[in-house]
Formats: C-alpha cells, sequence, structure tokens
C-alpha cells in the first residue's frame, strides 16, 4: 500500500495510509485529521454489537440526525460513561461528536423557532387580544390547508402573517364594529402599518363577530385603513366596496390569468372560474 501523502514511500503507520516519514511530519503540523484512519468498519460494528446488542450501532448512527438524542442518553442505556460513548461514537461512525453537535445545536434551533411560530400552537399559549388575532390566524391557516394552499408563516417581528402560494398576507381581527355617529351603519375597522401596506400583496380581515373572512388585494386597497360594514346594523342596504372580496380565497391562487384585476374577476357574478 502506498503512502498516500508522497505516494513514493509504503505505508508503515498502523493507523493511518502514511509513511513513516509523512507521519511525523503532518504530526508535528497537527494536520493527520486530512487523513482518515485506517480501521474495518464491519470489524467494530460486529464486535459491539456481540458486546452490547446489535441495536447499538444504529442508536449512534441516530444521533446524527436527530437533534433529540445526546450521548448522555445511550451511555445511560448501555450503562458506560459519556467519554466511553464519545470514542463508540467515533469508532462506529468514523468522525468525532464535535462536529456533529454543531449542527444538532442549529437544528434545534430552527425547530424551536418553527414551533414558536406556529399558528395553532400560539393560538392555544396566548390569551386576550393576542389570543384573538392567534386564533383568526390559525383559523386563516387551516381554511388555507384544506384548499390545498402552499402556507407558510413568517417569524415574528416580520410585517406579513403568512406566505400562500408565494403571496404576502398578512391577517388582521376586528372584534367590535363601530359607528361614526351616534344613529346609523357600524364599520368594523383594520389598519396597516406603512411597511405593511407596502410589501403586502393580500390583506385578509377577519370580522370576527360575523366570523367572515375578507380577503382584499392591494389593488383594492385605497389608504392603509380599511372600513367594512357591520352587516347587522344595515339591513339590506349594508353594502359596501369590499362586500365582493367576502370569502374570497381563491384569488390568492396562481392561476388568475393576466390583464385580468381582482375587481374585474370579482364582477363577474356568474360563470366564473373563481366560483363566485
Amino acid at each position: 500500500m502506498i503512502c498516500q501523502c508522497c505516494e513514493t514511500n509504503l505505508v508503515e503507520s498502523k493507523k493511518r495510509p502514511l509513511c513513516k516519514r509523512c507521519y511525523q511530519k503532518l504530526h508535528k503540523a497537527g494536520l493527520l485529521d486530512t487523513y482518515p484512519l485506517i480501521i474495518d468498519r464491519t470489524a467494530i460494528e460486529s464486535k459491539y454489537s456481540e458486546k452490547y446488542g446489535e441495536q447499538i450501532v444504529s442508536d449512534f448512527k441516530a444521533i446524527i440526525n436527530n437533534p433529540d438524542i445526546r450521548l448522555n442518553d445511550i451511555a445511560v442505556k448501555y450503562g458506560f460513561t459519556r467519554e466511553r460513548a464519545r470514542q463508540l461514537f467515533k469508532l462506529i461512525n468514523g468522525f468525532s461528536y464535535t462536529n456533529v453537535k454543531k449542527t444538532k445545536a442549529y437544528k434545534q434551533l430552527i425547530q424551536q423557532s418553527i414551533e414558536k411560530i406556529d399558528p395553532i400552537r400560539r393560538a392555544k399559549e396566548h390569551k386576550g387580544h393576542v389570543g384573538i388575532a392567534a386564533k383568526s390566524e390559525e383559523q386563516f391557516y387551516l381554511i388555507c390547508k384544506s384548499l390545498n394552499f402552499d402556507i407558510y408563516p413568517k417569524k415574528n417581528g416580520n410585517a406579513f402573517d403568512f406566505v400562500v402560494n408565494g403571496f404576502n398576507v398578512d391577517v388582521k381581527t376586528a372584534t367590535h364594529s363601530y359607528s361614526f355617529w351616534q344613529i346609523g351603519p357600524r364599520y368594523y375597522h383594520f389598519s396597516m402599518t406603512k411597511r405593511q401596506h407596502s410589501g403586502l400583496d393580500f390583506l385578509a380581515c377577519h370580522a370576527a363577530p360575523e366570523d367572515d373572512f375578507y380577503i382584499i388585494p392591494k389593488s383594492a386597497l385605497s389608504s392603509r385603513s380599511v372600513y367594512i360594514r357591520d352587516k347587522k346594523t344595515g339591513g339590506d342596504q349594508a353594502i359596501d366596496k369590499y362586500e365582493g372580496y367576502k370569502g374570497a380565497f381563491q384569488l390568492m391562487t396562481n392561476n388568475i390569468p393576466d390583464g385580468y384585476s381582482a375587481k374585474r374577476l370579482l364582477g363577474c357574478r356568474s360563470n366564473c372560474f373563481l366560483g363566485i
């Protein structure tokens, strides 16, 4: 067997595929780890499988991809120390646990961030006004999932709540309607920040007492405030400019023809591919 470093001399080291001269040279430079150990993995796996059971090999390999399994868990399971578990991990897998630990920590952070922004979890944890808004987001999320939309929540602090089929969507909730005068129709008020208005594609307004969603595209928003008439106080005349967007989840699909505005699609009222 020829030395992998100089490619001229024969291998003299029992640990690595190097000649004596290259081994000493790389050892002084601290570069021995660049050449793999000469180890028969099959023999090692069969050796420790006979000693501790066949499952020990699969347990040590499962640590690599599962962030919830730690070396200490396997050490307790098989009755040896954590240091021995670290040594066996390197023997069975061929690399140090330190390299895997950084990746596992990163995966745990990703998993925690995903759980933190999960709308179903947020609806269960939060209470008060935040809890009401979280329940509206949960309901919006479940409706989009039932329609087979590609939806995922955005991180906390982002200007939008969801990305639906590639569109930025923010969900707003109103629990009460207000009147501009002492007598007359009442309105649900929804407002946006300047950052939200400039970057969103759709505004999903949830009138909680009526349990209705209004999916309003940005082209139909004249300002950062939206007023939707309360149907309970307006009778038959309670029709406003956003009435056509009630339950219009179909607008967030990607199959809207070019040149068709949302108002034109919603104005069809019959024989429309949106089914409105």
